[in-house]
């Protein structure tokens, strides 16, 4: 599991984007991806740019105070989610 919970927003333009970039080689091929503050702009891009940048990924928003985005690798195993962030 890999929890995206900072920088803070304000530190930079799409600043927790980097994250999955460094990390996608070590993450085991059902791992989940939890990214906070999913209401945020930047957020929404950034799931957006990952979807592009890594075929085969899934998201589902959660409504949480702050929203929040649960993503996972679709292909290993069977999907465990079926809400594609356009």
């Amino acid at each position: 599991m890999l929890i995206i919970d900072g920088p803070p927003g304000k530190t930079q333009p799409q600043a927790r984007y980097p994250a999955l970039p460094l990390l996608a080689d070590r993450l085991h091929e059902e791992a989940v991806i939890l990214l906070d503050d999913g209401k945020r702009h930047d957020e929404k891009l950034i799931v957006q740019r990952w979807s592009e940048d890594h075929p085969g990924l899934m998201a589902l928003k959660i409504d949480t105070e702050k929203g929040a985005f649960m993503i996972q690798k679709v292909g290993g195993g069977p999907p465990r989610m079926s809400s594609r962030i356009p």
